[in-house]
């Protein structure tokens, strides 16, 4: 059958985000790595983006899984898309939502040395 493409992919990451299912929207995002690492670079075949990770984080961050959201966003810089000014946003705002003071400042500072 046909093979879901980087579009259909945050669709589904986003509707499960929405629906405060952020279980699913990260097994979805292991599937698309998993799906990716399988095309071996392939270019027609891009692993999850930016929006990805940012749908997922959101997600997370939503529901009070700050843990989750802070370990995507290392997962990011370690070898994912590098993080925008959305991905900080959402990080930022997960730890907000459960006083996550000192990973806060963290990430904060983070972002002020990337520019």
């Amino acid at each position: 059958g046909e093979q879901p493409d980087e579009i259909a992919y945050n669709c589904a990451i986003n509707t499960c985000a929405k629906g405060q299912q952020w279980q699913r929207a990260l097994s979805i995002l292991r599937d698309f790595r998993g799906l990716s690492a399988q095309q071996d670079g392939d270019p027609s075949r891009p692993g999850p983006g930016v929006i990805s990770y940012n749908c997922v984080i959101d997600a997370c961050g939503t529901t009070g899984n700050w843990e989750e959201a802070l370990r995507l966003y290392a997962e990011m810089q370690l070898s994912g898309p590098p993080p925008d000014a959305v991905t900080y946003r959402v990080v930022l705002r997960a730890c907000e939502r459960k006083a996550q003071w000192e990973s806060a400042v963290t990430v904060f500072e983070q972002m002020q040395q990337t520019g």
